[in-house]
Parts: structure tokens; C-alpha cells; sequence
């Protein structure tokens, strides 16, 4: 009788558990599909701001080379001025000296 009792017992269990098992089975399969949207919703946004800082980043490279030409552009005219002034006053200086000798003579 008393593994009539424990089968008895053991069926009444096994009438319940079975169904919790499928159940909660169900469950876990149901919320890994919902992390694999989650997932791929995250990473569209992800790859979205990254793209736009992509972007952002390209753009601000093209403003500076472009600010970078520009500055050197300007240090050359600098020097080719500073150069001239500098030729202008040497032979302003050389006249100066040419007209003393030729007064001197």
C-alpha cells in the first residue's frame, strides 16, 4: 500500500509540475525573443548616432583642413610682405648710403 500511496502521490505531482515546466519554459523562450528585438532595436539606434557622429566628425575635419589651408595661405602672404618691407627698407638704406659717399666725394 504504501507504493500505492507514493505512486498515487508522485502522479499528483507529476500532473502538476509537468505543466509549471512547459510553462515556465514557454516563458523563458518568450523573453529571449523579446531580448533579440530589444537587442536589434538598440543597436539600430546605436549605429544610427554613431552614423551621425561619423558625420559630424567628417564635417569639422573638412572645416579645419579647410581653416588650416587658409592659415597658411595667410603666413605666406605674411612673409612675402615681411620679405618685400624688408628688401624696400635695405635698398631705401643702401640709396641713403650711395647719396652720402656721393656727397662725400
Amino acid at each position: 500500500m504504501t507504493w500505492e500511496s507514493a505512486h498515487s502521490i508522485l502522479e499528483g505531482l507529476g500532473l502538476a509540475f509537468i505543466p509549471f515546466v512547459a510553462w515556465v519554459s514557454l516563458q523563458i523562450i518568450s523573453m529571449g525573443k523579446q531580448i533579440i528585438v530589444l537587442e536589434s532595436k538598440v543597436n539600430d539606434a546605436f549605429s544610427k548616432r554613431l552614423s551621425s557622429l561619423e558625420s559630424k566628425v567628417t564635417s569639422i575635419e573638412s572645416k579645419l583642413e579647410i581653416k588650416i589651408d587658409k592659415i597658411e595661405e595667410n603666413v605666406l602672404d605674411c612673409k612675402l610682405t615681411i620679405n618685400n618691407l624688408i628688401v624696400e627698407k635695405f635698398d631705401t638704406m643702401i640709396r641713403r648710403w650711395e647719396s652720402m659717399n656721393k656727397e662725400k666725394e
